[in-house]
């Protein structure tokens, strides 16, 4: 069986700084259960600030040797700007139609580390 999570941060009170870092905090405990995957599925906020994210979850399964991949929805882009082990897509047929011009394999808005 496999244990699969979604996050929301929809569903944690506060400022937005807030709701993220409580996103992060139950993310943080998924990883250290070891639950078999997340999905980043955050689609308000601008590519900077999910690939934000997307770093820090893929650091603490870095740092916890944990088996949990990180998956990105919707979004190729950050997903291999970031590194993340896969990127969930839905059955939309222009969902891989890139947002930014092709000749770029990093988002524009999407600072490298």
């Amino acid at each position: 069986m496999l244990r699969y999570a979604i996050t929301s941060r929809a569903l944690y009170p506060g400022s937005e700084q807030e709701k993220q870092a409580a996103l992060l905090r139950e993310a943080s405990r998924w990883i250290a259960d070891g639950i078999d995957f997340i999905q980043l599925r955050e689609k308000d906020l601008p590519a900077a600030t999910l690939a934000n994210l997307a770093r820090n979850l893929l650091e603490n399964i870095a740092l916890t040797a944990s088996p949990t991949r990180l998956l990105i929805n919707s979004r190729p882009d950050i997903a291999l700007a970031t590194g993340a082990h896969g990127v969930h897509l839905t059955a939309s047929p222009d969902e891989l139609s890139p947002p930014r011009s092709a000749t770029s394999s990093t988002p524009p808005d999407v600072p490298n580390p």
